[in-house]
């Protein structure tokens, strides 16, 4: 490149790494109000609390927002909430009477950062239990109710709730036997009165998506998703809640709330993080209309000199009941816990979870392909090595073409040359003896990107894959790379305006190799050709954007690279042919070509004419 380009790249790196802290320097984040430790409780007698207090402060249509402020009342002091837990050898769900629901989950074999530290606890917010009723009482509004034990052991817990209207409501919670990430939420209307039992429209809290580490880069794989009656699964990130506002100026408002259509019955709805999901299946008989996704901050996860992490908070509606005198109502609803394996998802019949995007065609069998190969090296790091040179393998034919085809663009480039001075004023005779050259020179002037096309769905679903494995969390390679799934940070360089700027060898190692591959790849001298300036920029392209991926990406990738030297290598050693022999191999395939044509007949080449008969007679007499 010439000294304007590195000038023009150098400004290009420079801003897009300085981009965001410049940002939070011209526009910093408001400090949020002062919030309150424990959320609003509300002192109720025990003759109130068997019946439930109006709350009049939240319409019937309004969502509130969740924060540890919030104006949502909690009938019954916190203090007096029982808890109890069920446990297997996966999960320790803690039930609690407030609300009647799931305080917390607790994945017992995964933890935050190693096997020493703290295990992976999933709706940590510890609010609003998951699960939770409201509004379907009427008087109750959108509350936080109290329920009394009736049954509790190793095995189910059993909660009731009496309603102001009459009846009461009954909830087993007991754990799946057969897959242990499930809970199984038995819920019985009864209605022991002598009048017709009607319940009002209600919501059900279904979890919270927040990040596990508390850390800003896991924010935007955050995303509350749904499946209805449509059979058709949607999700929608946290980031739909930003807009679009460049340089601070508001172009689009984010959503305020994310919903599914009123009009198709839920399935199922998950809220997830990276790795983790809460995934509650209705199908049996929940009877939910649509899903509800609202933002809400997560002070308590807030580090410091950071912004407050959000999350998403899910919940579903359903409309009003009605439940017959001595009669009841049954229904089940099952909750997944747990991290996202395919195998798992797929065997729930939810593998959508997974968010393979467009390219799960390629991400799918490329991740059973790593695990396979896992199984018998005994270290992902070496799998995706094995994995793609495996994958070279398979191209190299086509990228042996490829590199051929640019060393025959090589040879008849000084021809290219000549045409391009002789009809530089003329673009159309200039277009049509270049495409003349390349037919009879047998050139194709587009063959070195054939292997590039090739990739680039691998690259996608690769990317699509990593992101979403879990296998990769805490799966470390040689000594720097200790976990897969993250960037491979050895240290940090303070910068002034970026901060702590992370270092991270195998990113810089690719960009690296494929700059050498780019030197290496015959270039046709003196010739105008755009994509050659592009492939010029492709190294820091791929840096920029790679550099904060995980680890997994850059190795594929790095290993691809060198990979691909080598074969370069070898395939410059080929003789350079001449423009003779060129052409004269191009005129013996198209006489091979011709000659072939002919023995076959019409069929092989072009069709022959059918003879106009009597039809065109009639048409002529007409």
């Amino acid at each position: 490149m010439d000294r304007t380009a590195w000038i023009v790249v150098t400004i290009c790196v420079v801003l897009l790494l300085a981009w965001q802290p410049l940002m939070d320097r011209l526009y910093p984040t408001p400090e949020p109000r002062p919030v309150r430790e424990e959320v609003e409780t509300k002192e109720v007698s025990k003759a109130e609390s068997e019946g439930v207090v109006a709350d009049d402060t939240i319409s019937e249509g309004e969502v509130p927002t969740l924060t540890a402020s919030s104006e949502m009342l909690i009938q019954g002091d916190l203090s007096s909430a029982r808890e109890f837990v069920l446990e297997n050898t996966q999960l320790r769900v803690v039930l609690t009477t407030l609300g009647g629901g799931i305080d917390k989950i607790e994945l017992k074999e995964h933890y935050v950062e190693d096997e020493e530290g703290d295990p992976i606890i999933l709706h940590g917010i510890n609010k609003v239990p998951v699960l939770n009723l409201q509004g379907i009482d009427w008087t109750d509004g959108y509350t936080v109710v109290p329920y009394e034990v009736i049954k509790a052991n190793s095995s189910e817990v059993v909660f009731k709730r009496k309603l102001h209207k009459g009846g009461y409501i009954v909830r087993t919670f007991t754990l799946d036997p057969e897959n242990e990430y499930l809970v199984n939420v038995d819920q019985k209307i009864v209605n022991d009165s002598g009048e017709l039992l009607v319940l009002g429209p209600g919501r059900m809290d279904t979890g919270v998506a927040e990040p596990i580490y508390g850390r800003a880069d896991e924010r935007t794989h955050l995303s509350v998703g749904w499946k209805d009656s449509s059979e058709e699964f949607n999700i929608d990130k946290i980031t739909a809640f930003d807009g679009f506002k460049p340089l601070g100026i508001t172009i689009s408002h984010g959503k305020t709330v994310i919903t599914s259509p009123a009009d198709r019955p839920l399935l199922w709805s998950v809220t997830k993080s990276q790795f983790f999901s809460l995934v509650v299946d209705f199908s049996e008989g929940g009877q939910v209309t649509n899903l509800r996704g609202t933002q809400v901050e997560l002070p308590h996860l807030r580090s410091k000199n950071e912004k407050i992490p959000d999350g998403i908070r899910a919940t579903v509606q359903f409309g009003g009941l009605k439940v017959k005198p001595s009669e009841s109502l049954e229904q089940r609803m099952v909750l997944f816990a747990g991290p996202t394996y395919d195998e798992v998802m797929t065997d729930l019949n939810k593998k959508e979870v997974m968010e393979h995007g467009y390219f799960g065609f390629v991400s799918r069998p490329l991740l059973l392909f790593m695990n396979a190969i896992y199984k018998v090296v005994g270290n992902y790091g070496w799998a995706i090595v094995i994995m793609t040179i495996i994958i070279k393998l398979v191209l190299w034919y086509p990228q042996t073409k490829a590199n051929l085809s640019m060393k025959k663009m090589q040879v008849v480039a000084p021809i290219m040359k000549e045409m391009q001075e002789k009809f530089k004023d003329k673009p159309d005779k200039l277009q049509q003896e270049m495409m003349k050259l390349y037919k009879d020179y047998g050139v194709n002037p587009v063959g070195g990107c054939l292997p590039i096309l090739l990739q680039m769905p691998i690259f996608i679903g690769f990317y699509w894959m990593l992101l979403r494995a879990i296998e990769l969390r805490h799966e470390g390679w040689i000594w720097w790379v200790s976990d897969l799934s993250k960037p491979d940070t050895i240290a940090y360089l303070p910068l002034p305006i970026l901060g702590d700027f992370p270092i991270n060898p195998l990113p810089i190692l690719m960009a690296a190799s494929m700059f050498l591959s780019f030197q290496m790849t015959p270039k046709p001298q003196g010739v105008d050709n755009p994509a050659q300036h592009i492939f010029k920029f492709m190294p820091i392209i791929f840096l920029i954007f790679c550099y904060n991926f995980a680890s997994a990406l850059s190795l594929y990738w790095t290993v691809q690279n060198l990979l691909g030297i080598v074969q370069m290598y070898f395939n410059l050693k080929i003789p350079m042919p001449t423009p003779e022999e060129l052409k004269a191999k191009a005129e013996e395939k198209k006489k091979v070509r011709e000659a072939l044509q002919a023995k076959a007949g019409p069929g092989m080449g072009a069709p022959a004419k059918k003879a106009r008969g009597p039809r065109t007679q009639k048409r002529k007499k007409r």
